[in-house]
């Protein structure tokens, strides 16, 4: 009825007559009074009140979940573009919005406006920009019955999405500035082609239940195809910039992007594993922390919405071409080896005052040990026999680069060790584990020369997870006990962190290799640790409560709660006993820290 009474009243068709404009007969009487006289000032005046309240009227019902409610929208859109386009020239984008935006509804009502009074090209063009830039507000601001109808109205101006994700991607391609925004739109755009994360399911113009499904099951793949090859492509993967805040946003993002294609999807996102499960578990094992986090959740993600029960089962799966991926990158950095060197000595120079974007001297084959060491840590021992070439792809590029790639190849071959200490936990044949274990004697032969040339204090850790593989092997344990003693000796006296780890992997190597062991500790290790304990038993004592936060402190507390259990555990003479229990007697003190007089007293 407003619509309709709106239209009489401003008809384009009266308000050109002349009548419209003459003063009443004086025959009316006082009844000439309230007649209104449409001149062009109470026109003008007219229209900016109506363009108020419609823009409202639009804002409450074009995304309204009633079918009714948004075809009487459409009604009244069509009707006042058909009878008063011209006078009402200032409210013509937004009816058009209402329009467009209805086109993706069941039955859309594509009205053949004949409004001459302004260009509608221009109109579209101008209504268009104004949404797209106003996009991500909308998204993180509104409703999911909101967001659908934006999606819809996007859509219905480029008439398919094939064409708003070319335009998207242009954008995404153009400027640093444009990237965010551009890849918020297209996680968006697919989550709502895809009916995703709809509130409650709308109706359509018809009456019938509404999905929230606006393309094809094929144009969706396709667009996410299109889509996930640029997200993944090596200079937008790999791209970083001198803000490591900015690095995390925007890969965030695109690991977000990820999980929500897999989800718009599901199994025909399966296909897609072989070009995009790779990148995100390069991600999953870099060493931000929010980073890892969120492709750990993609991970996630995608493991459910492929069909899969578990990260295991997802890897599993899959780990035919990553482990294939995995050995050409690997191959690509033991023959050129130099190349990483290089790229970490510029990334070493590189000037800090840029605030442009710089390419990242990351590579994919620097992030396969990343990958590797993901995909053992969520794995179980069915992926261990596939991997043995592949152990030794990595000795040999470690071989090639110690001082520049030692922490990145240690967490691969600290990974691998856990993985084949639960292996040997399980219930299985001798003759399997004796097959599993043929890798570890790889990773101890590079341990034997590792523990000397290689500074990084991971190789210890290596080590002490070799010793717990080899527990119930004593004919292999011990030769290798001997053989690494010398360099497991020389970093007792390192820097404090390479002492305390090695601590560590001695306790370990008494309590499996026992007798073996007593007198080298006895003759080598036991007068360093007691001289090492004396001479900072002052220190802590007259320090603050800053001084337990000490690396130091952390060290003598290590010393004091292993060196009892050692000792017992290798049987030692009351002459080495004594000096043990001299060393450790100033920790008695109560000016000394509690935990190291507890420490002390165990």
């Amino acid at each position: 009825v407003w619509s309709r009474s709106v239209g009489l009243v401003m008809e384009d068709s009266q308000l050109q007559s002349r009548q419209s404009c003459e003063t009443p007969s004086s025959d009316l009487g006082r009844i000439r009074q309230l007649v209104v006289q449409r001149t062009p000032d109470w026109v003008k005046g007219t229209v900016e009140k109506l363009c108020v309240l419609l823009k409202r009227i639009i804002s409450c019902t074009s995304a309204h979940q009633h079918w009714r409610v948004r075809l009487e929208m459409v009604e009244l859109a069509d009707h006042l573009l058909a009878t008063c386009g011209q006078s009402l020239k200032e409210c013509v984008g937004p009816l058009l919005e209402a329009l467009v935006g209805a086109i993706n509804d069941d039955e859309p009502r594509r009205n053949q406006s004949g409004t001459a009074s302004k260009n509608l090209t221009d109109v579209l063009s101008e209504n268009l920009h104004s949404l797209a830039t106003s996009l991500p507000r909308l998204m993180r601001t509104s409703d999911d019955q909101k967001k659908l109808f934006v999606l819809n109205v996007f859509l219905g101006y480029y008439g398919n999405i094939y064409l708003l994700t070319d335009h998207l991607l242009d954008l995404y391609r153009q400027s640093s500035a444009y990237r965010k925004p551009a890849a918020m739109v297209l996680n968006e755009m697919v989550r709502g082609a895809a009916g995703i994360a709809v509130a409650a399911p709308a109706n359509r113009l018809d009456g019938s239940e509404f999905q929230g499904r606006c393309a094809s099951t094929e144009d969706l793949k396709a667009t996410v195809v299109s889509i996930l090859e640029e997200y993944t492509s090596l200079n937008n993967w790999h791209l970083k910039t001198v803000s490591e805040e900015t690095d995390t946003d925007r890969q965030d993002q695109k690991l977000e992007g990820v999980a929500c294609f897999a989800q718009a999807l599901r199994r025909d996102f399966r296909p897609l594993l072989m070009t995009s499960l790779y990148p995100v578990l390069e991600k999953a094992g870099e060493d931000t922390l929010l980073v890892s986090q969120a492709a750990l959740s993609t991970m996630m993600d995608i493991s459910k919405a492929c069909g899969y029960s578990s990260l295991k089962d997802l890897i599993n799966d899959n780990s035919d071409y990553l482990l294939n991926d995995i050995s050409v990158n690997l191959q690509r950095l033991s023959q050129h080896p130099q190349v990483q060197i290089q790229r970490k000595i510029m990334a070493e120079h590189i000037c800090s005052g840029l605030s442009n974007l710089v390419a990242s001297f990351s590579h994919p084959a620097d992030q396969a040990p990343r990958v590797l060491t993901v995909m053992l840590a969520h794995s179980d021992c069915s992926l261990l026999p596939l991997i043995r070439d592949i152990v030794q792809d990595v000795l040999m590029a470690l071989d090639l680069s110690y001082d520049h790639s030692a922490a990145l190849f240690c967490s691969v071959l600290h990974a691998l060790m856990k993985a084949l200490g639960k292996d040997i936990m399980q219930p299985i044949s001798q003759g399997i584990v004796s097959h599993h274990l043929k890798p570890a004697s790889l990773v101890i032969r590079f341990l034997i020369v590792g523990c000397i040339l290689c500074p990084c204090p991971k190789v210890l850790d290596v080590l002490e997870q070799c010793v717990y593989v080899l527990s119930e092997r004593e004919d292999e344990l011990l030769p290798m006990a001997h053989r690494c003693w010398p360099a497991l000796l020389q970093r007792l006296t390192d820097d404090p962190l390479a002492v305390l780890r090695a601590f560590r992997v001695l306790c370990t190597l008494g309590e499996n290799c026992g007798d073996f062991l007593r007198r080298r500790v006895s003759k080598e290790v036991l007068p360093k640790l007691s001289s090492s304990l004396a001479r900072q038993a002052p220190v802590s004592a007259k320090a603050g409560p800053v001084y337990t936060h000490t690396l130091a402190y952390k060290l003598q507390l290590a010393v004091l709660q292993g060196l009892g259990s050692l000792c017992q555990r290798l049987n030692l003479s009351e002459a080495d006993l004594d000096a043990v229990c001299e060393a450790c007697l100033p920790y008695l003190s109560c000016r000394q820290p509690i935990r190291l007089q507890e420490a002390c007293l165990r």
